[in-house]
């Protein structure tokens, strides 16, 4: 039995205008609520966590508006990339180098991006995670 629904079923089922639509769409932010941190009923804007889902999310609605217009949107969420801006926060005793992206494989992922590789992603969160063995 397969559960996942396609993106053209999920958006049918959530983002319908009825009822039913409405209910899936204040359960799911109930449940994002719930699951974030916060200090009363404001999120804790401590870590990047208060703020991904709302950049994620704007990726997304920016794709969608953008698509009749042949305009594709990529969100990017590497892990850690070896910056002097992430050394300057984090030590290579705190997150040693072999657990960090190279600025190369994320220019990759760029590339690809503009080149229309990954055109099929618009829309779509990119996750870039080092392989750790």
């Amino acid at each position: 039995m397969h559960t996942a629904l396609s993106d053209p079923e999920y958006d049918k089922l959530v983002w319908r205008p009825d009822a039913f639509g409405s209910v899936c769409f204040l359960i799911s932010g109930v449940i994002a609520y719930r699951a974030s941190e916060r200090r009363g009923w404001l999120p804790k804007r401590e870590g990047s966590g208060w703020w991904e889902a709302g950049v994620n999310l704007l990726g997304l609605a920016l794709a969608r508006e953008g698509e009749p217009h042949g305009i594709r949107v990529h969100t990017i969420a590497p892990a850690a990339v070896e910056t002097g801006m992430f050394r300057s926060l984090m030590s290579k005793e705190q997150y040693g180098e072999d657990k960090t992206l190279p600025p190369a494989e994320i220019a990759r992922i760029v590339a690809q991006c503009i080149t229309g590789e990954l055109a099929g992603t618009s829309g779509e969160v990119i996750h870039v995670h080092k392989r750790l063995t």
